[in-house]
């Protein structure tokens, strides 16, 4: 019988059941609070407000890039780099 050489599933499900559970909470959690249009309007003309949406998703990026880099450097497999390629002249004598 042939097994398997995949991997076994990583916990990247487990992150993103998560993350979609936070997202739904959050939005659930803004309609019981009565988050209205306007009372967000005057949340978001606030400073504190446009940096933290700026901010938070360019953090998050930067994070994540570090965190891949990370798991590729503790792996210990880095890509092979490519072969060069042979140049060859339009007037080398072609076999």
């Amino acid at each position: 019988m042939h097994i398997s050489s995949a991997r076994r599933p990583s916990r990247i499900r487990f992150f993103l059941v998560v993350g979609l559970a936070l997202v739904a909470v959050a939005a659930i959690a803004g309609l019981a609070l009565t988050l209205a249009p306007v009372r967000l309007e005057q949340l978001a003309r606030e400073p504190d407000a446009q940096i933290a949406v700026f901010m938070v998703p360019l953090t998050l990026l930067v994070l994540a890039v570090l965190a891949e880099a990370t798991r590729i450097v503790w792996q210990g497999k880095l890509p092979a780099p490519a072969p060069a390629r042979r140049r060859r002249s339009h007037w080398a004598a072609r076999p």
